[in-house]
């Protein structure tokens, strides 16, 4: 048996890493191969009782923020409790502790994963996380990366991809995210969307991720386009605050709150363009299945360009006159998604591709230092 322990903030539904983390597990050959988890905080994710049927044990930790005395207990007693053969975090900057830790009861293989993208930090930030950058470079042995631009992010500009540095795409079901039109038809009419412009903006409802800079976009659109909705879909702490500023502005009859869904490749067949205006993004996975979807996708310039895999994303700073954007946005009415994509990019994101090369992964470098142990003895 092959155990890896992967660490996590947590595993609720809808979160970025806990879906990728779903779709590989659940697309190798884990009879030999089990996921554990550290997950920060008590409270149960959706993912858990999914992981748990697969074999996984979940184990709660306390969050460093009440008390990193315990935290730091809590994740050296879960080490100790099996023979991992490899740690993985997914905590960005706050991997090092674990993977410490994970060093010192001599597991083999420390895998830091950076799934973050900031693209402008002040200069008291980075000198702020410098620590913390520093730690994880020294303990982590193997450094991931969802694309370059977070590899170089967390690990510093000289990261490459090589045999150490290895990016592990967010992988997809591709079939999942294909344009059908029927289910565009179909999804169209339960939204009530029958001669709408449909605008979707999908993500956690926070200030990163933006929500109001696309409502913005649909006030001013309005006077040229009155049948314009927004889709917006995500739930998150900013949604009170949202609703408000809609309320405010009039708009209640053109934005549709959708929530968390897991149709979200439904709803970009029926929509006629993604929004993705990220003050932060760490890829930007929503507009590379937008893309697949052959969904045009207009982005700021903060999302990285790891997620043009087509003509069909463009990137507009978020200083430009918002006038640009609409511009932008009117002309993609123009488009027709029955053309033919060049999808030769998408195959980086297919999940049985991605799937079968991580597990191959795993298995040499696990085997590779078995034999190492048993030559050592």
């Amino acid at each position: 048996m092959i155990r890896i322990l992967h660490v996590v903030s947590s595993l609720e539904y809808g979160g970025g890493v806990q879906t990728v983390l779903y779709n590989y597990y659940n697309n190798i050959k884990n009879e030999d191969i089990c996921f554990d988890f550290i997950v920060h905080g008590h409270k149960r994710g959706k993912y858990e009782e999914l992981f748990e049927a697969m074999g996984s044990k979940i184990i709660h930790v306390t969050p460093k923020k009440i008390s990193i005395i315990k935290n730091i207990k809590e994740i050296d007693s879960a080490l100790s409790m099996k023979d991992y053969d490899i740690v993985h975090t997914h905590q960005n900057l706050s991997s090092g502790i674990p993977l410490l830790l994970a060093k010192l009861r001599g597991i083999p293989i420390r895998i830091s994963h950076s799934h973050g993208y900031k693209k402008n930090s002040s200069l008291l930030q980075t000198i702020q996380e410098l620590p913390l950058r520093s730690l994880n470079n020294i303990v982590s042995n193997y450094k991931f990366a969802c694309g370059k631009d977070a590899g170089k992010w967390l690990f510093g500009d000289s990261w490459e991809e090589n045999e150490r540095n290895i990016i592990m795409y967010n992988a997809i079901d591709l079939s999942k995210y294909f344009y059908n039109q029927q289910i565009r038809q179909d999804y169209r009419r339960r939204l009530n969307l029958h001669n709408k412009f449909a605008m979707i903006h999908v993500g956690r409802l926070s200030d990163e991720k933006n929500q109001e800079f696309s409502i913005e976009i649909l006030e001013k659109i309005l006077s040229i386009e009155p049948n314009t909705v927004l889709l917006l879909v995500g739930a998150g702490d900013n949604e009170e605050k949202l609703r408000k500023i809609v309320k405010k502005k009039g708009l209640n009859n053109h934005i549709k709150y959708l929530g968390i869904r897991n149709d979200v490749s439904s709803l970009m067949n029926a929509a006629d363009i993604l929004l993705l205006p990220s003050i932060n993004e760490g890829l930007g996975m929503v507009a590379v299945e937008a893309q697949i979807c052959k969904l045009k996708v207009l982005a700021s310039d903060n999302v990285p360009k790891a997620t043009k895999l087509s003509n069909l994303i463009e990137y507009l700073p978020l200083d430009n006159n918002i006038n640009v954007w609409i511009e932008k946005i009117i002309n993609s009415k123009l488009y027709d998604r029955n053309i033919q994509v060049n999808d030769t990019k998408f195959n980086n994101y297919s999940i049985t591709v991605q799937a079968q090369k991580y597990e191959e992964w795993i298995r040499n470098k696990v085997e590779n230092n078995r034999r190492k142990e048993i030559k050592s003895i």
